[in-house]
């Protein structure tokens, strides 16, 4: 969703194996009419693998986002908060939202840590845990308002965000530099808007009878040009 330093990939301990949990998708999202929601993680490396999962509320999922005190204790919930996965295995993580219902978008920082187990430490001897790897996965939730309200404009090849929730802007047309070994394929941008912000659409003439541009949010299409 979101082209972030928040969202990150940090190895502690550079191996082969170090990428072996699959958290899919950056960007997780609760709708504005739904409480919880899921997701799946997956132990594609050969060996066991401890996942430990925590969340933080962040001001804003872009760089300059911070950690913040949530406004209640268990305004997020999160379960299973640590597994044990065997080697191609897959595990649900759920999380329900019971923080307030008002017309404010709420992001937090899911963190996964994963840790390899040596032989020794699986086999149940004692010994260094060498061959021991970890690594840090962060992805995004976000929370849409409970009162959510979509809106925007758009005028000169810009389109602003003013509604309360984000959405994904979906632009395409003639480029304005073609491709000189393609010069007939148009050109696309898909990025995601926050609101009370804007973005101008680059690289594509946004004059041209070809231009096109429509607004995602979750499954539902909204044109907009």
């Amino acid at each position: 969703m979101f082209n972030l330093k928040s969202a990150f990939l940090f190895l502690l301990f550079i191996s082969s194996s170090a990428l072996a949990i699959n958290v899919g998708k950056v960007t997780t999202i609760i709708p504005a009419d739904a409480d919880s929601t899921a997701k799946e993680i997956k132990n594609e490396a050969d060996s066991v693998r401890i996942v430990s999962v925590r969340a933080q509320r962040i001001s804003s999922p872009m760089d300059e986002g911070i950690v913040i005190n949530p406004e209640k204790v268990d305004e997020l919930l999160l379960t299973p908060t640590r597994m044990v996965m065997p080697a191609g295995t897959s595990n649900i993580v759920k999380f329900y939202y019971h923080g307030n219902a008002d017309n404010k978008e709420r992001y937090y920082r899911i963190t996964f840590t994963d840790e390899g187990v040596s032989e020794e430490v699986d086999s149940g001897s004692p010994k260094n845990g060498t061959g021991m790897t970890r690594a840090v996965v962060s992805t995004i939730l976000v929370v849409q308002p409970r009162d959510k309200k979509i809106d925007f404009v758009y005028v000169a090849g810009k389109i602003t965000n003013k509604g309360n929730t984000s959405f994904r802007v979906n632009a395409t047309g003639t480029c304005l530099k073609p491709n000189p070994e393609s010069p007939t394929t148009p050109c696309t941008k898909n990025f995601y808007l926050m609101p009370d912000t804007s973005r101008a659409i680059e690289d594509i003439n946004v004059t041209d009878n070809h231009f096109h541009l429509g607004i995602w949010d979750l499954k539902q299409f909204i044109p907009v040009k």
